[in-house]
Formats: C-alpha cells, structure tokens, sequence
C-alpha cells in the first residue's frame, strides 16, 4: 500500500495543475488604430520573453492581417497567462520588412503595447509588457 502513495500524490498533482493551466489561458484582443492607408498588412507580433523583444524571427505569436479599413482588430486565443508585449506594424508595400531610412527611423506605421515610448530604439519589454489573466484588449496607435 505504501508503494502506491507516491503515484497517487504525483496524479493528484498533475491532475491539479492540468486544471490550473487550462484555467489560466485567456485571450488578448488587439485593436490597432491610425493607419494612414488602406493597403498591404499589418504585422502583429506577441511576445513572452524580454530577451526576445521585439526582434523580429524571435515572436512568440507574429500574424499578418490584410488591411480592409482605418483600424484592425485581432484576437490571439488558448494563450496562457503571463507577461506579454506587442509590436505592431503596417507593411504598406507588402515587402515583408518594416522599411527604415539610413538612420533605422521606421519609414512605416508602427506601434507598440502600452505606447511604450520610443527613443532612439524600440522600447523595453518591460515598457511595453502587461499581464494576463484571462482576457486583455490592448489598444495601438499607429505612429507615422
């Protein structure tokens, strides 16, 4: 009988946290507003880790999304709990990249969870991060 304990504890375990982390996935609504035309797509990328923000092949999520209107909205569903952050941006000319002058100044729309300043660079993870728990709607203005 003695043996049996532990694989009883380690089920009961499992069985715990299976539920807690099924009850910890949520959804995060993006609504990105401000595009100046309506043409090519928007790139929305969501990131869980800070040494991973906002390089772009290092998402967690990334989508594009044709651009029908002046905003767009997309919802990222089953995604467990956490610390997230956005980066958004209008590939006007469909080419893939955000394009950037000779200074790396973004020549696109682009924007970030939080309006997360920019200065010099794309902002910290921590700037942009929220968390979630079972549902967020994060709001991005485009800037230009």
């Amino acid at each position: 009988m003695k043996t049996m304990v532990p694989y009883i504890i380690l089920a009961a375990v499992f069985l715990a946290s299976a539920g807690t982390i099924y009850a910890q996935a949520g959804r995060i609504t993006v609504e990105v507003s401000g595009i100046d035309e309506i043409k090519g797509h928007m790139v929305i990328a969501l990131y869980n880790r800070a040494e991973d923000f906002p390089e772009v092949g290092k998402e967690y999520i990334v989508i594009r999304k044709k651009i029908t209107g002046k905003s767009v909205i997309h919802t990222f569903s089953n995604i467990p709990g956490g610390n997230y952050a956005i980066a958004v941006y209008h590939d006007s000319d469909d080419s893939g990249e955000i394009n950037t002058n000779f200074l790396g100044i973004p020549q696109e729309g682009y924007g970030f969870s939080r309006d997360a300043p920019v200065i010099f660079s794309a902002p910290d993870f921590e700037d942009a991060s929220f968390k979630l728990i079972d549902h967020s709607t994060v709001k991005i203005q485009l800037r230009y």
